[in-house]
This record gives structure tokens, C-alpha cells and sequence, in this order.
């Protein structure tokens, strides 16, 4: 939508416009329209250039959205700029995100923030939207009569309330926009940089985390191994979609162990990433460098994906090009996505954790219902420790960038440093 005709809808009507216009015109989101709300202080254009000072990719797009929030919500409901804001501002926003509210301005499905005019006109005559829906459609087409694509005013920032770990995530990106913001003197103080003086729900996720966790206290043992062996085998199978989803998980348990996978690694790859070599099997993938890694396949692994296949009834072994994705879907057509991928590794641990509970085994249940994706790569690389002594293998197999951290599973543990100074003799 042209910067244009943003501007001339913001100066009709800035208090009744959908909250689609307010998002599009901050300009967060790409494109241009960065003056749809003049800032004296040019906090929009600043906060811009902090996230595109972002390394990753994916960590630019979760900073933009979560920016993007509340930027949305201190114009419209404190109507203020970020010049203005005080640590009592946090707060509620600390609360809005418990419940964003009213729901029906702030919370919705997922659905795109634009629509082509003639989808929006098929939406206007359609049904299955609300006649309130269908009116909110027409005020936008006609808002915008001359225009290949409208705002969809269908559109909503949340789908709900957010958990306490996603409230302080966003807080802590919120922090660090702040720093940046006071670095650059557009502001001149955090009024998130003061833990002692904030409400205890102010106090930041880094903060509440164990300094130098060893990743072995991150890794599964082998009792919590079994456990969560156990809860993939016990999930329901009478159905056609539970033998679906019961087949995808155990797929997805041995994927991602026996690679030390990423998170995003295998749902951005096809079967055909996995190739034959003259000396076996290779994963190809690239690194978080950037860097392709040829990473050899074990034969446990390849008996897991024979499996998945012949469920999917492709053929045992996958071909060079083949472009099917590596893990499907719920419906069995598109890729897993790695929201997906969590929720269903995180339903598993839970399993385990009840399994360790029904045992009395109250330390492993506290242990799995904590746990998360990264713990299964924390655990691929400590059994790497234990079966080689080459690091330089260890870097390669785990792809470390650093060997810094290579040396963070192979450094003595505990125990070990234990035997080392009971070993000494008495000499008093």
C-alpha cells in the first residue's frame, strides 16, 4: 500500500481505523512508510536499523514481531512515544499480554495481514464470516477503492494470552531495544535496565536462568532416555491418524537424535538431502556459519527412515533430488513447521515426566517437563564425548563453530574431579 495513501487513512479517522493500518504503517514489516507516524524522536526508523542489525535472519523476524506489539499497543493505549515511557508502562504491559484485551481488537486466527481485492470481495459475500466480519471487509474495500491489494481487517497481532516464558521473552527483547535506543541517544534512559526497582514479573528470562549450566546437566541420562522411549511407544495407534502421528514421532525422535539436529535443521530439508555414498550415508546441511556439512547417517537412523517411508508408501530408500520433504506435516502434504516440531517434542517430554511421576521419581518428572529441543542435541553430543576422544571429530559430528564449546562437554565432570583429589595423599 502506497506511503500515501497510508498517511491520508491515519489523518481521517486515527482512532476508528482497524488495527491492520496502525501495523502497516509503522512499516516494521517491510516496505516503506516509516513517516505513516511522524516520531519527533525517529524511534521507528531507529528500531529498524536495530533490527537489521540482527545476524540471523530468523531472529530479525521474531524481534520485528515482538517490536512490532508493542509499538501497536504504547500508541493506541498509552499513546505515547518511547521517549515518554516509564517502568509502570512495562507493567501493564506486562499484564496486557496475560490477557490482551478487549480480545475481539487484539486476538484472532492467524490469517494474512493482506488480501488480493478479489479474495476480499469473495470474503465480503461469503458465509462462513460473521456479518460483523463481512462488514469490516467492505468498509476496507472501500477505503481503498483503487488498490490490487487491501489490509485485511481481519487481521489480529495475538492469538491469546502468552504463557509467563513468552512474556519474558518479549520483555527481554524489548530490553534490548532500549539499550540500543539509549546508545544512539534517542532516549535517555532503560526504564527496563532497572532489575531492583522493577515488579518481580519485570525481572528479565536471562536473569532467572543458572549461570554456566554444564550441558551435561542438559543432556538426558539414561533412565530419562527410556523414559521418553517409553512415551513414544505408548501413544495411541487405533486410529489412522494416530498410527500418522505416532509413526511421524518416532521418525522425528531418532532424526533429530542420532543427527544432533537444530531445531530448524530437517523441516528446511527434503529426503533427498539424505545420499548415498560409496562409504555409506550422508546428511547434507548447512551450518548456523552458513558452511554445507556432510555428516554420515547411522544404520539405526536409516532403519527409522525406512519405516517412515514405507508408512508413506514411498520407496525404502530416498534418491538423489528427491524433493518430498523430510518430515510432513499433520495432512501429510507440506513440511513440519518448527512451531510444530516443539509443541510435539515438548507433549512428549510431558509424557516422560508422568512416567517418571507414576515411579516417584519426582527429580526426572521436574527434569523432563523442563526440558526442550535443545536437550536432545545436548544429549547426541555427550554420547559423542563418551565414544570419541578426537575433538576435532566432535566439532565436526556436533558442528561447532568454536572449539570453545567442544570443550564444554569434554572438560571433567564432577565425579571425575572428585576421584582427581580423593586420589591425593594424606599429608598431614
Amino acid at each position: 500500500m502506497p506511503t500515501e495513501m497510508r498517511q491520508q487513512s491515519l489523518e481521517r479517522n486515527d482512532e476508528g481505523l482497524p488495527l491492520i493500518i496502525h501495523a502497516l504503517a509503522l512499516g516494521l514489516s517491510g516496505g516503506p512508510a516509516t513517516n505513516a507516524f511522524p516520531e519527533p524522536d525517529h524511534s521507528i526508523e531507529l528500531t529498524k536499523q536495530w533490527i537489521e542489525r540482527q545476524r540471523k535472519r530468523k531472529t530479525q523476524d521474531a524481534y520485528r514481531s515482538e517490536t512490532e506489539k508493542f509499538f501497536l499497543w504504547m500508541r493506541l493505549t498509552l499513546k505515547k512515544s518511547p521517549t515518554e515511557l516509564r517502568l509502570a508502562d512495562f507493567k501493564a504491559y506486562h499484564e496486557f499480554l496475560k490477557e490482551p484485551l478487549p480480545a475481539k481488537m487484539w486476538c484472532g486466527p492467524i490469517r494474512p495481514r493482506q488480501v488480493p481485492r478479489k479474495r476480499a470481495e469473495q470474503m465480503e459475500n461469503s458465509t462462513r464470516y460473521s456479518v460483523e466480519e463481512r462488514a469490516e471487509i467492505q468498509k476496507m474495500l472501500e477505503t481503498f477503492p483503487d488498490v490490487d491489494v487491501i489490509p485485511n481487517p481481519l487481521w489480529r497481532p495475538f492469538k491469546g494470552g502468552r504463557p509467563e516464558q513468552g512474556i519474558r521473552y518479549s520483555l527481554n527483547v524489548l530490553h534490548s531495544l532500549f539499550e540500543f535506543l539509549v546508545t544512539v541517544d534517542c532516549i535517555h534512559g532503560n526504564p527496563l535496565a532497572l532489575p531492583k526497582l522493577a515488579h518481580p514479573d519485570l525481572r528479565l528470562l536471562s536473569a532467572n536462568r543458572p549461570k554456566n549450566v554444564p550441558p551435561k546437566e542438559r543432556a538426558f541420562d539414561d533412565i530419562e532416555w527410556r523414559a521418553i522411549q517409553e512415551a513414544c511407544e505408548a501413544m495411541p495407534r487405533s486410529a489412522p491418524w494416530e498410527q500418522d502421528a505416532y509413526e511421524r514421532m518416532r521418525f522425528l525422535l531418532n532424526l533429530y537424535y542420532y543427527l544432533g539436529a537444530r531445531l530448524c535443521e530437517p523441516v528446511l530439508l527434503s529426503m533427498g538431502s539424505i545420499e548415498k555414498r560409496t562409504e555409506g550415508w550422508f546428511w547434507y546441511v548447512r551450518t548456523k556459519n552458513g558452511e554445507e556439512a556432510e555428516l554420515p547417517v547411522c544404520a539405526p537412523l536409516m532403519d527409522a527412515l525406512r519405516r517412515y517411508r514405507s508408512h508413506l508408501n514411498l520407496a525404502p530408500l530416498p534418491f538423489q533430488g528427491e524433493n518430498v520433504p523430510l518430515v510432513l506435516s499433520r495432512k501429510g502434504k507440506k513440511p513440519i513447521g518448527t512451531r510444530q516440531v516443539h509443541s510435539l517434542f515438548k507433549r512428549l517430554f510431558a509424557n516422560a515426566a508422568q512416567i517418571m511421576r507414576a515411579r516417584g521419581d519426582h527429580h526426572r518428572d521436574l527434569r523432563l517437563r523442563s526440558a526442550n529441543m535443545q536437550w536432545l542435541r545436548h544429549t547426541f553430543v555427550m554420547h559423542l564425548s563418551e565414544a570419541t576422544d578426537d575433538p576435532n571429530a566432535l566439532q565436526y559430528l556436533a558442528r561447532f563453530g568454536s572449539y570453545r564449546t567442544v570443550k564444554l562437554y569434554i572438560s571433567p565432570g564432577r565425579r571425575e574431579k572428585q576421584r582427581v583429589i580423593a586420589s591425593l595423599k594424606d599429608k598431614s
